[in-house]
């Protein structure tokens, strides 16, 4: 369920509304803001082995 209430579109991640950051992807179950891509990706260039992927 994409995250709403009455000030609008908010991210699943930080709870930051769309007025605060510059842009909102939107995904099958939430919304996710720049400013979180942008800090899960400087963890996954930091420390790409501390995150692994289940094997299924």
């Amino acid at each position: 369920m994409l995250a709403r209430d009455n000030f609008g579109k908010q991210c699943s991640f930080c709870g930051k509304f769309e007025q605060q950051v510059r842009c909102l992807l939107v995904g099958e179950r939430g919304l996710i803001c720049n400013e979180c891509v942008q800090r899960f990706h400087q963890t996954l260039v930091a420390k790409p082995t501390a995150i692994r992927r289940e094997e299924t």
